[in-house]
């Protein structure tokens, strides 16, 4: 934002160094808001369930460990033009053992969710860090990503599993 800054200056007869007596300034006073395009989410995006499948406690992996991942993805639309990506913050409650999980608000014992990029190489943790950009081409962007369980305990007991993830939107 610009507050009582000059926008544009009109020059007189003779220019700024040949005659500076005939030259005159306008100054635009007042606030100019400079503001970068957004877009909507896509319907059913701004508070989406992901089910993961049920998996067998004693066929879990050792802590550490994943399994049940599924591809879900969110989408921005109706941008506006200009607006090249949309960098997506996911935050939320790490787990007390293992800070890159979301921590697991069911019943089940030494389980959490994992936040995946779509390829499943990077874990994107509940610190609200942005990177996970969607491109956005012809108005829309997606994200493609993964959750899944991820064992943070010797022992898993049974039960449900709930992680609540958080996002937020920048415009690039």
């Amino acid at each position: 934002m610009l507050n009582g800054y000059g926008v544009f200056q009109l020059d007189g007869t003779g220019g700024v160094n040949q005659r500076p007596s005939k030259n005159f300034r306008h100054l635009i006073s007042g606030t100019v808001n400079f503001t970068r395009g957004t877009c909507s989410l896509r319907a059913g995006d701004e508070s989406k369930t992901v089910t993961l499948p049920p998996v067998v406690t004693h066929k879990l992996p050792g802590v550490g460990g994943t399994a049940g991942r599924v591809p879900f993805s969110l989408q921005v639309q109706n941008c506006d033009v200009g607006v090249k990506g949309a960098s997506f913050m996911f935050s939320g409650t790490p787990d007390p053992n293992d800070a890159k999980a979301f921590t697991n608000i069911g019943n089940a014992q030494g389980v959490a969710i994992y936040l995946r990029n779509a390829d499943g190489s990077k874990v994107i943790p509940p610190k609200g860090t942005e990177g996970n950009v969607a491109p956005v081409s012809a108005n829309v962007g997606v994200l493609d990503l993964n959750a899944e369980y991820v064992v943070t305990r010797p022992t898993v007991s049974p039960g449900t599993v709930k992680a609540l993830a958080t996002f937020g939107l920048n415009y690039q």
